[in-house]
Protein backbone atom coordinates (compact mmCIF):
# COMPACT_ATOMS: atom_id res chain seq x y z
CA UNK A 1 0.00 0.00 0.00
CA UNK A 2 1.19 3.45 -0.91
CA UNK A 3 0.23 6.53 1.06
CA UNK A 4 -2.26 8.53 -0.95
CA UNK A 5 -1.59 12.28 -0.92
CA UNK A 6 -4.06 13.13 -3.65
CA UNK A 7 -7.22 15.09 -2.99
CA UNK A 8 -10.07 12.71 -2.14
CA UNK A 9 -13.77 13.11 -2.62
CA UNK A 10 -16.52 12.11 -0.21
CA UNK A 11 -16.71 8.52 1.05
CA UNK A 12 -19.51 6.51 2.58
CA UNK A 13 -18.38 4.79 5.80
CA UNK A 14 -20.24 1.98 7.51
CA UNK A 15 -19.47 1.13 11.17
CA UNK A 16 -21.09 -2.22 11.95
CA UNK A 17 -21.23 -2.94 15.68
CA UNK A 18 -18.95 -0.13 16.89
CA UNK A 19 -18.84 3.59 17.51
CA UNK A 20 -15.90 5.50 16.13
CA UNK A 21 -14.69 8.39 18.35
CA UNK A 22 -15.17 11.76 16.60
CA UNK A 23 -11.55 12.86 17.16
CA UNK A 24 -10.05 9.93 15.27
CA UNK A 25 -8.22 10.85 12.06
CA UNK A 26 -7.41 8.37 9.30
CA UNK A 27 -4.40 8.11 7.02
CA UNK A 28 -5.33 7.17 3.41
CA UNK A 29 -3.46 4.51 1.39
CA UNK A 30 -4.08 3.11 -2.06
CA UNK A 31 -3.04 0.13 -4.14
CA UNK A 32 -3.47 -0.10 -7.90
CA UNK A 33 -3.96 -3.36 -9.80
CA UNK A 34 -3.72 -3.83 -13.53
CA UNK A 35 -6.26 -6.40 -14.65
CA UNK A 36 -7.27 -7.59 -18.15
CA UNK A 37 -10.46 -5.62 -17.92
CA UNK A 38 -8.58 -2.49 -16.82
CA UNK A 39 -6.88 -0.84 -13.83
CA UNK A 40 -8.53 -0.97 -10.42
CA UNK A 41 -7.61 0.92 -7.25
CA UNK A 42 -8.13 -0.22 -3.68
CA UNK A 43 -8.36 2.28 -0.84
CA UNK A 44 -7.36 1.69 2.77
CA UNK A 45 -7.74 4.06 5.73
CA UNK A 46 -5.91 3.40 8.97
CA UNK A 47 -5.77 5.15 12.36
CA UNK A 48 -3.69 4.52 15.50
CA UNK A 49 -4.90 7.53 17.48
CA UNK A 50 -6.68 5.35 20.02
CA UNK A 51 -4.39 4.17 22.85
CA UNK A 52 -5.51 0.51 22.54
CA UNK A 53 -7.33 0.05 19.24
CA UNK A 54 -6.37 0.31 15.60
CA UNK A 55 -9.08 1.33 13.13
CA UNK A 56 -9.08 0.36 9.49
CA UNK A 57 -11.58 1.26 6.76
CA UNK A 58 -11.58 -0.39 3.34
CA UNK A 59 -13.86 -1.68 0.64
CA UNK A 60 -15.12 -5.20 1.25
CA UNK A 61 -15.89 -7.53 -1.65
CA UNK A 62 -17.34 -10.51 0.20
CA UNK A 63 -19.84 -11.45 -2.54
CA UNK A 64 -22.87 -10.22 -0.64
CA UNK A 65 -25.63 -8.27 -2.32
CA UNK A 66 -24.62 -5.05 -0.59
CA UNK A 67 -21.07 -5.33 -1.85
CA UNK A 68 -22.36 -5.46 -5.42
CA UNK A 69 -24.27 -2.21 -5.14
CA UNK A 70 -23.05 1.16 -6.30
CA UNK A 71 -23.56 4.05 -3.86
CA UNK A 72 -24.32 7.62 -4.84
CA UNK A 73 -24.65 10.85 -2.89
CA UNK A 74 -26.12 14.18 -3.82
CA UNK A 75 -23.93 17.28 -3.65
CA UNK A 76 -25.82 20.56 -3.47
CA UNK A 77 -24.10 23.72 -4.69
CA UNK A 78 -25.71 26.80 -3.05
CA UNK A 79 -23.96 29.16 -5.46
CA UNK A 80 -25.63 27.65 -8.51
CA UNK A 81 -28.61 26.11 -6.65
CA UNK A 82 -27.95 22.82 -8.39
CA UNK A 83 -27.88 19.28 -7.02
CA UNK A 84 -25.34 16.92 -8.51
CA UNK A 85 -25.42 13.15 -8.05
CA UNK A 86 -21.92 11.63 -7.83
CA UNK A 87 -20.78 8.03 -7.20
CA UNK A 88 -18.87 7.31 -3.99
CA UNK A 89 -16.94 4.42 -2.60
CA UNK A 90 -18.32 2.46 0.32
CA UNK A 91 -15.86 1.48 3.07
CA UNK A 92 -16.40 -0.56 6.20
CA UNK A 93 -14.72 0.52 9.43
CA UNK A 94 -13.28 -2.24 11.60
CA UNK A 95 -11.38 -2.12 14.89
CA UNK A 96 -8.65 -4.46 16.08
CA UNK A 97 -6.85 -4.75 19.40
CA UNK A 98 -3.35 -3.48 19.10
CA UNK A 99 -0.82 -6.23 19.53
CA UNK A 100 1.39 -5.91 22.58
CA UNK A 101 4.11 -7.87 20.83
CA UNK A 102 4.10 -5.33 18.03
CA UNK A 103 4.48 -2.55 20.55
CA UNK A 104 7.38 -4.36 22.17
CA UNK A 105 9.03 -4.76 18.80
CA UNK A 106 8.63 -1.06 18.10
CA UNK A 107 10.07 -0.12 21.49
CA UNK A 108 13.00 -2.50 20.94
CA UNK A 109 13.70 -0.97 17.52
CA UNK A 110 13.61 2.53 19.00
CA UNK A 111 15.94 1.43 21.80
CA UNK A 112 18.39 -0.10 19.34
CA UNK A 113 18.37 3.10 17.27
CA UNK A 114 19.06 5.13 20.40
CA UNK A 115 21.86 2.84 21.51
CA UNK A 116 23.46 3.05 18.10
CA UNK A 117 24.55 6.66 18.62
CA UNK A 118 28.11 7.72 19.47
CA UNK A 119 27.04 8.93 22.91
CA UNK A 120 25.45 5.59 23.72
CA UNK A 121 28.53 3.72 22.58
CA UNK A 122 30.77 5.90 24.74
CA UNK A 123 28.46 5.34 27.70
CA UNK A 124 28.56 1.57 27.17
CA UNK A 125 32.34 1.70 26.94
CA UNK A 126 32.56 3.72 30.16
CA UNK A 127 30.21 1.31 31.94
CA UNK A 128 32.34 -1.64 30.89
CA UNK A 129 35.89 -0.36 31.26
CA UNK A 130 35.57 3.02 33.01
CA UNK A 131 36.74 3.98 36.46
CA UNK A 132 34.56 3.92 39.52
CA UNK A 133 34.03 7.66 39.30
CA UNK A 134 33.00 7.55 35.63
CA UNK A 135 30.58 4.67 36.25
CA UNK A 136 29.04 6.60 39.15
CA UNK A 137 28.59 9.67 36.93
CA UNK A 138 26.99 7.50 34.25
CA UNK A 139 24.54 6.02 36.77
CA UNK A 140 23.61 9.49 38.04
CA UNK A 141 23.01 10.71 34.51
CA UNK A 142 20.85 7.68 33.74
CA UNK A 143 18.79 8.15 36.90
CA UNK A 144 18.28 11.87 36.31
CA UNK A 145 17.52 11.54 32.61
CA UNK A 146 14.16 12.91 31.48
CA UNK A 147 12.65 10.61 28.93
CA UNK A 148 10.63 12.22 26.17
CA UNK A 149 7.30 10.82 25.20
CA UNK A 150 3.64 11.56 24.71
CA UNK A 151 3.05 11.85 28.44
CA UNK A 152 5.97 14.22 28.89
CA UNK A 153 4.73 16.36 25.99
CA UNK A 154 1.31 16.64 27.55
CA UNK A 155 2.80 17.63 30.91
CA UNK A 156 5.07 20.20 29.25
CA UNK A 157 2.14 21.64 27.31
CA UNK A 158 0.12 21.92 30.50
CA UNK A 159 2.98 23.67 32.28
CA UNK A 160 3.44 26.10 29.39
CA UNK A 161 -0.25 26.92 29.39
CA UNK A 162 -0.15 27.68 33.10
CA UNK A 163 2.97 29.80 32.62
CA UNK A 164 1.34 31.80 29.84
CA UNK A 165 -1.63 32.45 32.11
CA UNK A 166 0.67 33.62 34.91
CA UNK A 167 2.91 35.77 32.74
CA UNK A 168 0.04 37.68 31.15
CA UNK A 169 -0.01 40.05 34.12
CA UNK A 170 3.77 40.49 34.20
CA UNK A 171 5.05 43.86 32.95
CA UNK A 172 6.82 43.94 29.61
CA UNK A 173 10.21 45.52 28.96
CA UNK A 174 8.52 48.64 27.64
CA UNK A 175 6.41 48.87 30.81
CA UNK A 176 9.51 48.56 32.98
CA UNK A 177 11.33 51.24 30.96
CA UNK A 178 8.34 53.56 31.25
CA UNK A 179 8.21 52.96 35.01
CA UNK A 180 11.91 53.81 35.36
CA UNK A 181 11.49 57.00 33.30
CA UNK A 182 8.47 58.08 35.32
CA UNK A 183 10.39 57.61 38.57
CA UNK A 184 13.19 59.97 37.56
CA UNK A 185 13.15 63.50 39.06
CA UNK A 186 12.28 65.39 35.90
CA UNK A 187 9.22 66.42 33.88
CA UNK A 188 7.77 63.48 31.97
CA UNK A 189 8.96 63.88 28.37
CA UNK A 190 6.79 63.24 25.35
CA UNK A 191 8.92 60.68 23.53
CA UNK A 192 6.58 60.67 20.54
CA UNK A 193 7.06 64.39 19.92
CA UNK A 194 7.93 65.53 16.42
CA UNK A 195 9.20 68.97 17.46
CA UNK A 196 11.31 70.07 20.47
CA UNK A 197 8.48 72.32 21.66
CA UNK A 198 6.27 69.25 22.16
CA UNK A 199 8.72 67.36 24.38
CA UNK A 200 8.17 69.50 27.50
CA UNK A 201 4.99 71.56 27.02
CA UNK A 202 4.07 74.35 29.44
CA UNK A 203 1.18 72.29 30.85
CA UNK A 204 3.64 69.63 32.03
CA UNK A 205 6.47 71.89 33.25
CA UNK A 206 4.49 74.69 34.91
CA UNK A 207 0.96 73.32 35.10
CA UNK A 208 -2.42 74.85 34.31
CA UNK A 209 -3.07 75.85 37.94
CA UNK A 210 0.08 77.95 38.23
CA UNK A 211 -0.30 79.48 34.77
CA UNK A 212 -3.66 80.95 35.78
CA UNK A 213 -2.27 82.26 39.10
CA UNK A 214 0.92 83.88 37.80
CA UNK A 215 0.70 87.65 37.18
CA UNK A 216 3.12 89.56 34.94
CA UNK A 217 1.15 92.79 34.54
CA UNK A 218 3.58 94.74 36.75
CA UNK A 219 6.52 93.65 34.60
CA UNK A 220 4.77 94.72 31.38
CA UNK A 221 3.80 98.11 32.80
CA UNK A 222 7.25 98.78 34.22
CA UNK A 223 8.88 97.88 30.92
CA UNK A 224 6.50 100.14 28.98
CA UNK A 225 7.25 103.03 31.36
CA UNK A 226 10.99 102.44 31.04
CA UNK A 227 11.33 101.57 34.70
CA UNK A 228 13.62 98.87 36.00
CA UNK A 229 12.38 95.71 37.66
CA UNK A 230 14.25 94.51 40.71
CA UNK A 231 14.54 90.71 40.94
CA UNK A 232 16.89 88.36 42.77
CA UNK A 233 17.76 86.28 39.69
CA UNK A 234 20.38 87.23 37.14
CA UNK A 235 18.81 84.90 34.56
CA UNK A 236 15.35 86.46 34.96
CA UNK A 237 16.62 90.05 34.98
CA UNK A 238 18.30 89.66 31.58
CA UNK A 239 15.09 88.52 29.88
CA UNK A 240 12.23 90.57 31.37
CA UNK A 241 12.59 93.65 29.16
CA UNK A 242 12.92 91.73 25.89
CA UNK A 243 9.89 89.52 26.54
CA UNK A 244 7.78 92.39 27.86
CA UNK A 245 8.48 94.56 24.80
CA UNK A 246 7.47 91.72 22.49
CA UNK A 247 4.29 91.06 24.54
CA UNK A 248 5.21 87.37 25.01
CA UNK A 249 2.91 86.86 27.98
CA UNK A 250 3.21 83.07 28.07
CA UNK A 251 7.00 83.19 28.27
CA UNK A 252 6.80 85.96 30.87
CA UNK A 253 4.66 83.70 33.05
CA UNK A 254 7.14 80.87 32.62
CA UNK A 255 9.89 83.35 33.56
CA UNK A 256 7.91 84.26 36.68
CA UNK A 257 7.66 80.56 37.46
CA UNK A 258 11.46 80.26 37.19
CA UNK A 259 11.88 83.19 39.59
CA UNK A 260 9.53 81.58 42.12
CA UNK A 261 11.41 78.27 41.89
CA UNK A 262 14.81 79.99 42.31
CA UNK A 263 13.53 81.90 45.37
CA UNK A 264 12.00 78.71 46.78
CA UNK A 265 15.30 76.88 46.37
CA UNK A 266 17.16 79.78 48.01
CA UNK A 267 14.79 79.69 50.99
CA UNK A 268 15.56 76.03 51.80
CA UNK A 269 17.64 75.54 54.92
CA UNK A 270 20.55 73.16 55.53
CA UNK A 271 20.94 69.97 53.59
CA UNK A 272 24.00 69.05 51.62
CA UNK A 273 24.82 65.64 50.23
CA UNK A 274 22.15 63.02 50.88
CA UNK A 275 20.62 64.92 53.78
CA UNK A 276 17.25 66.58 53.09
CA UNK A 277 16.78 70.32 53.20
CA UNK A 278 14.32 72.04 55.53
CA UNK A 279 11.39 74.11 54.30
CA UNK A 280 10.84 77.28 56.37
CA UNK A 281 7.64 77.44 58.38
CA UNK A 282 4.65 79.39 57.19
CA UNK A 283 5.32 83.11 57.34
CA UNK A 284 9.07 82.77 57.02
CA UNK A 285 8.71 81.01 53.66
CA UNK A 286 6.64 83.87 52.22
CA UNK A 287 9.13 86.41 53.55
CA UNK A 288 12.06 84.49 52.05
CA UNK A 289 10.41 84.32 48.63
CA UNK A 290 9.59 88.04 48.55
CA UNK A 291 6.91 90.23 50.01
CA UNK A 292 5.38 90.87 46.58
CA UNK A 293 4.88 87.16 45.92
CA UNK A 294 1.23 86.09 46.37
CA UNK A 295 0.70 83.52 49.10
CA UNK A 296 -1.28 81.35 46.68
CA UNK A 297 1.69 81.07 44.33
CA UNK A 298 4.00 80.20 47.22
CA UNK A 299 1.76 77.37 48.36
CA UNK A 300 1.29 76.14 44.78
CA UNK A 301 5.08 75.90 44.35
CA UNK A 302 5.35 74.03 47.65
CA UNK A 303 2.57 71.59 46.70
CA UNK A 304 4.20 70.97 43.32
CA UNK A 305 7.70 70.11 44.56
CA UNK A 306 7.60 69.33 48.30
CA UNK A 307 6.34 66.02 49.72
CA UNK A 308 2.81 66.20 51.03
CA UNK A 309 2.60 66.74 54.78
CA UNK A 310 6.38 67.00 55.17
CA UNK A 311 8.56 69.97 55.98
CA UNK A 312 11.64 68.51 54.33
CA UNK A 313 12.91 68.45 50.77
CA UNK A 314 14.74 65.15 50.07
CA UNK A 315 17.35 64.92 47.35
CA UNK A 316 14.85 63.54 44.83
CA UNK A 317 12.54 66.53 45.29
CA UNK A 318 15.41 69.01 45.02
CA UNK A 319 16.54 67.39 41.76
CA UNK A 320 12.96 67.50 40.51
CA UNK A 321 12.85 71.23 41.25
CA UNK A 322 16.13 71.81 39.38
CA UNK A 323 15.08 69.89 36.27
CA UNK A 324 11.77 71.81 36.14
CA UNK A 325 13.71 75.07 36.26
CA UNK A 326 15.94 73.82 33.42
CA UNK A 327 12.91 72.73 31.35
CA UNK A 328 11.24 76.10 31.89
CA UNK A 329 14.44 77.86 30.79
CA UNK A 330 14.37 75.82 27.57
CA UNK A 331 10.87 77.15 26.87
CA UNK A 332 11.91 80.75 27.51
CA UNK A 333 15.10 80.62 25.41
CA UNK A 334 13.65 78.63 22.49
CA UNK A 335 15.40 75.39 23.52
CA UNK A 336 18.97 76.77 23.47
CA UNK A 337 20.05 77.96 26.94
CA UNK A 338 23.28 79.45 28.24
CA UNK A 339 23.49 77.63 31.58
CA UNK A 340 25.89 80.10 33.24
CA UNK A 341 23.22 82.48 34.63
CA UNK A 342 21.16 79.62 36.08
CA UNK A 343 24.30 78.10 37.56
CA UNK A 344 25.02 81.32 39.44
CA UNK A 345 21.39 81.77 40.54
CA UNK A 346 21.13 78.21 41.87
CA UNK A 347 24.68 78.23 43.31
CA UNK A 348 25.68 75.05 41.49
CA UNK A 349 28.85 73.73 39.96
CA UNK A 350 29.26 73.40 36.21
CA UNK A 351 29.05 69.62 36.47
CA UNK A 352 25.74 69.76 38.37
CA UNK A 353 23.92 72.21 36.11
CA UNK A 354 25.11 70.36 33.02
CA UNK A 355 23.86 67.09 34.50
CA UNK A 356 20.38 68.53 35.05
CA UNK A 357 20.10 69.62 31.42
CA UNK A 358 21.51 66.30 30.25
CA UNK A 359 18.76 64.49 32.18
CA UNK A 360 16.25 66.36 30.03
CA UNK A 361 17.84 64.96 26.86
CA UNK A 362 19.83 68.09 25.97
CA UNK A 363 23.19 68.19 24.25
CA UNK A 364 25.71 70.54 25.84
CA UNK A 365 28.64 72.13 24.08
CA UNK A 366 30.89 75.16 24.36
CA UNK A 367 29.52 78.28 22.64
CA UNK A 368 30.46 78.77 19.03
CA UNK A 369 31.80 82.02 17.62
CA UNK A 370 28.27 82.99 16.60
CA UNK A 371 27.04 82.36 20.14
CA UNK A 372 29.86 84.47 21.58
CA UNK A 373 28.96 87.31 19.23
CA UNK A 374 25.29 87.15 20.23
CA UNK A 375 26.18 87.02 23.93
CA UNK A 376 28.81 89.77 23.48
CA UNK A 377 31.50 87.69 25.13
CA UNK A 378 35.16 87.19 24.40
CA UNK A 379 36.88 83.85 24.19
CA UNK A 380 38.42 84.33 27.64
CA UNK A 381 35.07 85.26 29.23
CA UNK A 382 33.33 82.12 27.93
CA UNK A 383 35.07 79.71 30.31
CA UNK A 384 31.93 78.81 32.30
CA UNK A 385 29.43 79.29 29.48
CA UNK A 386 27.87 76.15 27.96
CA UNK A 387 24.96 76.00 25.54
CA UNK A 388 22.29 73.35 26.26
CA UNK A 389 20.20 72.56 23.19
CA UNK A 390 17.17 70.30 23.02
CA UNK A 391 17.15 68.43 19.72
CA UNK A 392 15.39 65.37 18.40
CA UNK A 393 16.02 62.54 18.84
CA UNK A 394 16.54 62.93 22.57
CA UNK A 395 19.74 61.55 24.06
CA UNK A 396 19.44 60.69 27.75
CA UNK A 397 22.44 59.79 29.93
CA UNK A 398 23.19 56.09 30.11
CA UNK A 399 23.52 54.38 33.44
CA UNK A 400 27.20 53.60 33.92
CA UNK A 401 28.33 50.11 34.82
CA UNK A 402 31.21 48.96 36.95
CA UNK A 403 34.53 50.55 36.12
CA UNK A 404 37.27 48.26 34.85
CA UNK A 405 39.96 47.48 37.34
CA UNK A 406 43.27 49.21 36.84
CA UNK A 407 46.08 46.94 35.88
CA UNK A 408 49.08 47.35 38.16
CA UNK A 409 52.42 46.16 36.88
CA UNK A 410 54.99 44.95 39.35
CA UNK A 411 58.70 45.23 38.87
CA UNK A 412 58.92 41.85 37.21
CA UNK A 413 56.43 42.94 34.53
CA UNK A 414 58.14 46.20 33.62
CA UNK A 415 59.56 46.23 30.10
CA UNK A 416 63.30 45.88 29.83
CA UNK A 417 65.40 48.14 27.66
CA UNK A 418 68.32 46.81 25.73
CA UNK A 419 69.38 50.08 24.17
CA UNK A 420 72.34 52.26 25.12
CA UNK A 421 72.46 54.24 28.32
CA UNK A 422 71.21 57.47 26.75
CA UNK A 423 68.11 55.72 25.43
CA UNK A 424 67.44 54.20 28.84
CA UNK A 425 67.77 57.62 30.46
CA UNK A 426 65.44 59.26 27.92
CA UNK A 427 68.06 61.63 26.49
CA UNK A 428 67.98 60.50 22.89
CA UNK A 429 69.81 57.86 20.93
CA UNK A 430 73.47 57.41 21.76
CA UNK A 431 75.87 57.04 18.91
CA UNK A 432 77.86 53.87 19.25
CA UNK A 433 81.41 53.86 17.98
CA UNK A 434 84.57 51.99 18.51
CA UNK A 435 86.82 53.46 21.21
CA UNK A 436 89.66 55.71 20.09
CA UNK A 437 92.69 56.89 21.98
CA UNK A 438 92.61 60.37 20.37
CA UNK A 439 89.92 62.85 19.44
CA UNK A 440 90.03 64.75 16.14
CA UNK A 441 89.88 68.50 16.38
CA UNK A 442 86.96 68.72 13.95
CA UNK A 443 84.98 66.33 16.08
CA UNK A 444 85.75 68.40 19.15
CA UNK A 445 84.60 71.60 17.46
CA UNK A 446 81.42 70.00 16.14
CA UNK A 447 80.24 68.92 19.55
CA UNK A 448 80.78 72.19 21.39
CA UNK A 449 77.48 73.47 22.76
CA UNK A 450 76.37 76.67 24.44
CA UNK A 451 75.68 76.89 28.14
CA UNK A 452 72.20 75.85 29.15
CA UNK A 453 70.27 76.34 32.36
CA UNK A 454 68.68 72.90 32.10
CA UNK A 455 70.91 70.44 33.85
CA UNK A 456 71.48 66.91 32.70
CA UNK A 457 70.65 65.74 36.19
CA UNK A 458 67.13 67.15 35.78
CA UNK A 459 66.63 65.37 32.48
CA UNK A 460 67.88 62.13 33.94
CA UNK A 461 65.61 62.29 36.98
CA UNK A 462 67.69 64.01 39.64
CA UNK A 463 64.89 63.73 42.22
CA UNK A 464 64.66 59.95 42.03
CA UNK A 465 66.47 58.02 44.73
CA UNK A 466 68.74 55.39 43.24
CA UNK A 467 71.52 53.26 44.51
CA UNK A 468 75.07 54.46 44.12
CA UNK A 469 77.16 52.93 41.38
CA UNK A 470 80.72 52.30 42.49
CA UNK A 471 83.33 53.36 39.98
CA UNK A 472 87.05 52.77 39.84
CA UNK A 473 87.84 56.06 38.11
CA UNK A 474 86.50 59.08 40.02
CA UNK A 475 86.73 61.25 36.90
CA UNK A 476 83.76 59.48 35.32
CA UNK A 477 80.63 58.78 37.34
CA UNK A 478 81.05 59.70 40.97
CA UNK A 479 81.25 56.82 43.40
CA UNK A 480 78.80 58.69 45.61
CA UNK A 481 76.43 59.86 42.87
CA UNK A 482 74.08 57.50 41.09
CA UNK A 483 72.80 57.76 37.55
CA UNK A 484 70.14 60.45 37.37
CA UNK A 485 71.50 62.25 40.44
CA UNK A 486 75.11 63.37 40.25
CA UNK A 487 77.73 62.43 37.72
CA UNK A 488 80.56 64.41 39.19
CA UNK A 489 81.45 64.65 42.88
CA UNK A 490 82.11 68.34 42.29
CA UNK A 491 78.56 69.01 41.04
CA UNK A 492 75.99 67.96 38.44
CA UNK A 493 76.75 68.68 34.83
CA UNK A 494 74.59 70.71 32.46
CA UNK A 495 73.52 69.85 28.96
CA UNK A 496 75.36 66.92 27.40
CA UNK A 497 78.15 68.29 25.31
CA UNK A 498 78.43 71.33 27.57
CA UNK A 499 81.91 72.36 28.52
CA UNK A 500 82.08 72.71 32.29
CA UNK A 501 84.81 72.39 34.82
CA UNK A 502 85.51 68.80 35.67
CA UNK A 503 82.48 67.09 34.07
CA UNK A 504 83.35 63.64 32.80
CA UNK A 505 86.74 64.46 31.40
CA UNK A 506 89.43 66.47 33.07
CA UNK A 507 90.34 68.66 30.09
CA UNK A 508 88.11 67.55 27.27
CA UNK A 509 84.57 68.23 26.21
CA UNK A 510 82.02 65.44 25.99
CA UNK A 511 79.50 64.98 23.21
CA UNK A 512 77.24 62.09 22.61
CA UNK A 513 79.52 59.77 24.61
CA UNK A 514 80.71 59.73 28.18
CA UNK A 515 84.38 60.15 29.00
CA UNK A 516 85.46 57.04 30.79
CA UNK A 517 89.06 58.09 31.27
CA UNK A 518 90.84 60.93 32.89
CA UNK A 519 92.56 62.36 29.85
CA UNK A 520 91.02 60.46 26.94
CA UNK A 521 87.72 59.93 25.19
CA UNK A 522 85.41 57.21 26.47
CA UNK A 523 84.46 54.28 24.38
CA UNK A 524 81.05 52.68 24.15
CA UNK A 525 78.54 54.18 26.53
CA UNK A 526 77.23 50.93 27.91
CA UNK A 527 80.75 49.72 28.55
CA UNK A 528 81.85 52.97 30.11
CA UNK A 529 79.03 53.03 32.67
CA UNK A 530 80.32 49.99 34.49
CA UNK A 531 83.59 51.75 35.09
CA UNK A 532 86.60 51.78 32.82
CA UNK A 533 89.29 49.25 33.00
CA UNK A 534 91.63 51.14 30.70
CA UNK A 535 92.29 54.78 31.68
CA UNK A 536 93.42 55.64 28.18
CA UNK A 537 90.73 53.97 26.13
CA UNK A 538 87.61 51.90 26.30
CA UNK A 539 87.10 49.28 28.92
CA UNK A 540 87.54 45.67 27.85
Amino acid sequence: MVENKEALGPLLAVTPGLTVPPNISFNPYKRSKILPQGESTELLFQSSDHPRLDYTAQEERDGSSESQLQDYIGVYDPATSKLQIVPVKRVVVRSTLRSEAEEMREEQAALEAQNNTVTAKRAALAAEFGSKKSRKALEDRTLNAIKSGAGADEVAENVLQQMSTSTNVMPTREDLAAAVDSSKPRPIPNLAAEYPSDVYPIEVVVGSELMTMLEVKDWVQASAAGQGVSVTSKYVAKRIVKLAKNKQIQKLKVLRFILLCINFNASLIGGGGPRPKKIPIKGKLEAAMGEDTPAGCVMAIRRKFAPEGNSEMPRWNVDNLMTHIAAAALIVDDYAVDVNDLREDLKLENKEIKQYFAELGCKLAAPTQTDLTNMKLTKAESANHFIAKLKLPLTFPKVGGARPKKRILDNNQMPKSTGPLLEQLGLGTATQSTPNTTTPASATDSINMSDSTTSAADKMGANKATNAIPQENPSVLSSAGAIGKNFNPDGAVGQIGEKVGGPFSKDGVIGGQFDASKNGIAGHVERAVDGPRNPAGSSK
